[in-house]
């Protein structure tokens, strides 16, 4: 397959945080892993405001299980009419936790993300729902 090179006139990126990449080029691989705990809280603060760590919750210690994926290369044909692609403008509004933004070829991905969610309601709230 013949390569296709991008030309971009401009690019705008309003943020990046927490291990993400912007990058202009060809890299061979990207391998990212985020863990993260999210959490939100209503009301007055009560006493789960202490935190939370990751050894808590079982998610975090689970190993991936790989025997499920397809392990076979899969094969694409593609003819290029063009020897370069144009782009005028990218605007991006952010870029986070392990994530990656390239103008360029990236040969190999394998990313892994897991993100445990809580939410801490207030007494009142916890009585309505």
């Amino acid at each position: 397959m013949h390569k296709r090179t991008a030309h971009v006139n401009q690019a705008e990126l309003n943020s990046i945080s927490y291990s993400s990449i912007f990058e202009v080029g060809d890299s061979y691989a990207f391998e990212p892993k985020t863990y993260a705990i999210a959490v939100q809280k209503s009301g007055r603060p009560h006493q789960s405001d202490e935190g939370f760590d990751f050894h808590q919750f079982s998610l975090f210690q689970k190993e991936i299980d790989t025997s499920k994926m397809v392990s076979e290369p899969s094969r694409l044909s593609v003819y290029q009419h063009r020897p370069s692609i144009h782009v005028n403008r990218v605007n991006i509004i952010g870029v986070s936790s392990s994530s990656l933004v390239q103008f360029g070829v990236l040969h190999h991905a394998d990313c892994a993300s897991r993100i445990k969610h809580i939410r801490v309601l207030s007494p009142q709230q916890s009585v309505m729902d």
